[in-house]
């Protein structure tokens, strides 16, 4: 069933978006910091089921964290999945705030892949960066209704989220992955059908606005409008323009190097290290890992050290320990 929502939320996102959101897997408890594990491209929460095994029987985490999963229809390009999340996590935390009348533990991401994309998404001011990789004018340049200029502009225009504390970046194509440009991603992006609120916003730009499309996205939005395949593509300007910014909370990263490349550090078989790496990280693991294998010993290891020290400085920065939770 897994295997069958992750394609499915590749090729059909707008069947999708039933099992669209956020999944606590135990009741909320406000004493606890949340993380919120992201999937990447065709895949699915099943992923992060040894990471979530691993820290579920390990008193220290359970101490003090708590474990959310995020599902959502990989098809679209990742800032629209990054825009559909900032909203639940906007109305969440805003609920949240209301019920308990403070502010709740921030929490930390981790994304895998595309997942890892998505929430560098959350942690960085956008500016009009992003907007002028894509187009020559402003919002009031498109021809376009207000709502659908309004829903572009979300999606290119945005601030760093403020529930978020810090971020964890397995195997992330900062840079975009040399396999969106092969035959088997062309393939998939013919079969591939976007969901209906985007369709309603490119497909205008086909006709009146073409003019203000950077040149090397016309041929993009002229065959539908970019999906998640066109977003990792190396040549995707938006995606080169999003690694340029600077994320305004710790990061760590996690790179896998499992097969040599030419002209390359080494390769997870899908990222490069190149791609992978970015500056003034908090901290860098390369493994002998490819690009599934996200689930092997030492990646659950560092990940924990990043979790347990994460722990420590927030026990050191505000002297409250979290208390221990009935299991």
């Amino acid at each position: 069933m897994q295997a069958f929502l992750g394609e499915l939320g590749l090729l059909r996102p707008e069947l999708g978006q039933g099992r669209h959101g956020i999944c606590m897997l135990d009741s909320y408890d406000a004493t606890r910091v949340p993380v919120l594990m992201i999937h990447g491209l065709r895949s699915s929460p099943r992923i992060w089921w040894p990471l979530t095994k691993l820290l579920f029987r390990d008193a220290d985490f359970r101490r003090a964290y708590q474990v959310w999963h995020y599902f959502y229809p990989t098809g679209a390009p990742f800032l629209y999945a990054a825009l559909e999340l900032r909203r639940r996590l906007d109305d969440l935390f805003g609920n949240l705030t209301r019920e308990l009348g403070r502010a709740p533990p921030k929490l930390i991401l981790i994304g895998h892949s595309m997942g890892g994309l998505i929430a560098r998404a959350l942690t960085v001011d956008s500016g009009w960066h992003l907007w002028d990789a894509a187009f020559s004018s402003r919002p009031d340049g498109l021809q376009l209704p207000h709502q659908q200029r309004r829903q572009l502009e979300q999606i290119l225009r945005f601030e760093t989220l403020p529930c978020i504390s810090r971020l964890i970046l397995l195997a992330t194509p900062n840079l975009g992955s040399d396999v969106a440009r092969s035959w088997t991603a062309a393939l998939a992006r013919r079969l591939l059908e976007l969901p209906k609120e985007l369709r309603s916003v490119f497909q205008p730009l086909q006709h009146g606005s073409l003019a203000q499309i950077r040149r090397d996205l016309q041929d993009t939005f002229l065959h539908g409008g970019p999906s998640s395949i066109d977003a990792l593509s190396p040549d995707y300007p938006v995606l080169v323009a999003l690694a340029s910014l600077p994320s305004t909370v710790p990061f760590h990263q996690i790179i896998g190097v499992s097969e040599s490349r030419r002209g390359s550090k080494g390769s997870d078989g899908v990222v490069t290290f190149e791609s992978s790496a970015l500056a003034n990280a908090a901290s860098t693991l390369t493994v002998p890992r490819r690009h599934g294998d996200f689930g092997a010993q030492d990646v659950l290891e560092e990940i924990r050290r990043i979790l347990l020290q994460h722990l420590d400085e927030m026990v050191e920065r505000e002297g409250i320990e979290p208390s221990t939770p009935a299991l």
